[in-house]
């Protein structure tokens, strides 16, 4: 297998000497360098993490609020505070690009869905349960555990 390197995420250095249990606790900015180490993503994120090189990244906020951007740095999605438990402080967001370059991204309680260009298509309350096999649609998850199926080229939901 061969690794091409397309991106790194760079983050601020730390003042002086950081323990390991302090380096956790800290929130440190991030921001991203291409392969000829210029700065493409500023060093002022929380947790970037990239969903599609030159379309998408997420990040958090100092509350671990999942935030979706575009790669102009301009907010697409707040997902907003979830002060659960369960909630995956250090990378609250999780996507897929479906076809057609639609991608889906969800903090596992809300759902968002884009099109090709960035443009938020759908806003669900609703958990994101995976791609169906022929990658038409997806499938949302409600309170009740039931399946929903969202249809990926305009958002429209078909309940079982």
């Amino acid at each position: 297998m061969e690794w091409e390197l397309t991106h790194l995420i760079v983050q601020k250095p730390l003042p002086g000497p950081v323990s390991l249990k302090d380096r956790y606790a800290l929130r440190i900015k991030s921001g991203l360098l291409d392969t000829l180490w210029r700065l493409q993503i500023p060093i002022e994120y929380l947790n970037l993490k990239v969903v599609i090189q030159d379309r998408l990244f997420a990040a958090t906020d100092s509350t671990h609020t999942g935030l979706l951007y575009d790669w102009q740095g301009n907010l697409l999605h707040d997902f907003g505070r979830r002060p659960n438990q369960n909630y995956i402080q250090n990378n609250p967001l999780f996507w897929q690009v479906t076809t057609g370059q639609h991608v889906i991204v969800s903090d596992g309680h809300t759902t968002v869905l884009l099109d090709d260009q960035n443009r938020i298509l759908e806003v669900y309350d609703l958990a994101y349960n995976g791609m169906d096999l022929d990658k038409r649609f997806f499938i949302l998850k409600d309170e009740e555990e039931r399946r929903i199926w969202a249809r990926v080229e305009d958002g429209m939901v078909y309940r079982r």
